[in-house]
């Protein structure tokens, strides 16, 4: 029998046939609900909504110990966590993220034999190491924890502090591990790399205080490796080579030192390797180009020198590149100039320049043949464009010199002034008429003092014979005594 409701009720508490009960993302207040009857339950979600106060201390009656999900997150409980949950025996699911719990998580849940996936991440417990019952959740005594059940193990964010218990590494069925954010302290237990841990494939615990060196040998099904913001010393392990399954590692800011082994460039499905912020020295791997999945490197801040490996110019799907404040010297390599780069950062190191093209191949080429080609046509078409002009600049002045100094008076009457007369008075500013074969002056006559019409007739002018005749039979009529 199931039951989804948007409100609490009463009569709960005589539904003893009810095993599901989901309450999440509703409005309800007030405490933690008396439910205690319903003696069959089996899953329990009050997730998302307004409870307050403190978990009952008799909260192991809930569901006559049948109950085997719990899920009270992101509300507003406060206080310690009772310790009377590690009665829940048969509780596989226990999550209480985002609440006000302000006080300690009991020991007693390394009671929960059957659990698998514990959450209680983002609240504000007193500072704490991590219980070592955790480890016990077999319910065998602490040296012999080979059947555990745990699966996932969420504590970030809930000031914890102290060393990662030793036993973690026996946890057979653990395949996330997250503590980040925290104060926890120490190296990491070599019993990680046992293996028992073979499905373990995350592993959080950056902005934590952990020093020593990482261990050689850690589960070969990491996927997942974040340890940024510690105190990691020493080199990277090269058993990291046998990590075939991971695509995320991020150790940025810790004090790292040595080479990036040579052993790393065996790992294909790497698609983010953040190792910047170390002490990391000497060369980059230079047949990086197996790394064929990778997108983001970052190696920046710390010690690295000689050449930038031409072979990162071979990485199909690498877009951000950063190495920045390091000792790299030598020239940029060409073959960037293959990648899909949209962050590139290669400033504060020693490097010289781009390197020179060699070995261009016929489509390089081609753009080159182009570019010749088309500058020797401009460069014609330049010339062809100044003969014109000085062509036509030239024609120009011969006519204009045509047009003032050689011309030839064409009297139609008897005439009492000569061509000398008239001559110096063919200017712009006595034009009273023009058409398309000449222009008319009005000269004044200082022997007389009349005026004579002139007709000034282009002389480099093409003119059919049609319009000769034309212009030559007007003249002829013309009875206007002052008209030449």
């Amino acid at each position: 029998m199931g039951i989804f409701l948007n409100q609490s009720h009463n009569s709960f508490c005589d539904l003893k046939n009810l095993t599901f009960l989901d309450l999440n993302h509703n409005f309800l207040p007030g405490p933690f609900p008396a439910i205690y009857n319903c003696s069959n339950l089996e899953y329990l979600d009050l997730s998302y909504n307004f409870m307050n106060g403190n978990l009952p201390d008799d909260i192991n009656r809930l569901s006559g110990n049948n109950l085997q999900y719990l899920n009270l997150t992101a509300n507003n409980f406060n206080g310690n966590i009772p310790s009377a949950i590690g009665g829940l025996s048969q509780l596989k699911v226990l999550e209480l993220a985002a609440n006000l719990f302000d006080g300690s998580f009991p020991a007693e849940t390394g009671n929960l034999l059957n659990l698998e996936f514990l959450v209680l991440s983002q609240n504000g417990f007193a500072p704490q190491t991590i219980p070592s019952r955790f480890t016990q959740l077999s319910g065998n005594i602490p040296q012999s924890v080979m059947s555990l059940n745990l699966d996932e193990v969420d504590l970030c964010k809930i000031s914890l502090t102290g060393k990662i218990p030793e036993d973690f590494g026996k946890l057979k069925r653990l395949s996330k591990m997250i503590v980040f954010d925290n104060n926890l302290t120490g190296e990491l237990p070599d019993s990680l790399g046992n293996c028992d841990t073979e499905k373990l494939s995350t592993f959080i615990i950056h902005d934590n205080l952990f020093t020593g060196q990482l261990p050689d040998r850690v589960a070969s099904n990491l996927s997942v490796v974040d340890i940024r913001n510690n105190k990691f010393t020493g080199e990277l392990p090269t058993g990291m080579s046998t990590w075939h399954s991971l695509s995320v590692f991020r150790a940025s800011n810790n004090l790292l030192s040595g080479q990036i082994p040579q052993e790393l460039i065996a790992l294909p499905e790497l698609i983010v390797h953040l190792p910047d912020g170390n002490l990391l020295s000497r060369n980059l791997p230079s047949n990086i180009s197996s790394w064929k999945s990778l997108a983001t490197l970052s190696s920046s801040r710390n010690q690295l020198s000689g050449p930038i490996p031409a072979a990162l110019g071979l990485l199909p799907n690498l877009i951000d590149l950063d190495l920045f404040s390091n000792q790299l010297s030598g020239d940029i390599p060409t073959e960037f100039g293959n990648l899909r780069l949209t962050s590139l950062n290669l400033s504060s190191n020693h490097l010289s320049g781009l390197s020179s093209c060699k070995g261009k191949t016929r489509s390089d080429k081609f753009p080159v043949k182009l570019v010749t080609f088309l500058a020797s046509v401009a460069a014609v078409t330049f010339l062809v464009a100044v003969l014109y002009s000085l062509f036509m600049l030239r024609s120009h002045r011969k006519r204009k010199q045509g047009l003032v100094s050689t011309w030839k008076l064409t009297p139609f009457h008897k005439l009492d002034f000569t061509e000398s007369d008239i001559v110096s008075y063919l200017t712009e500013n006595n034009i009273i008429g023009s058409g398309g074969s000449g222009q008319v002056h009005l000269v004044p006559l200082s022997r007389s003092g009349n005026y004579v019409a002139v007709k000034r007739i282009w002389s480099n002018q093409r003119m059919d014979h049609k319009h000769e005749k034309r212009v030559s039979c007007r003249s002829s009529d013309t009875r206007h005594n002052s008209t030449l």
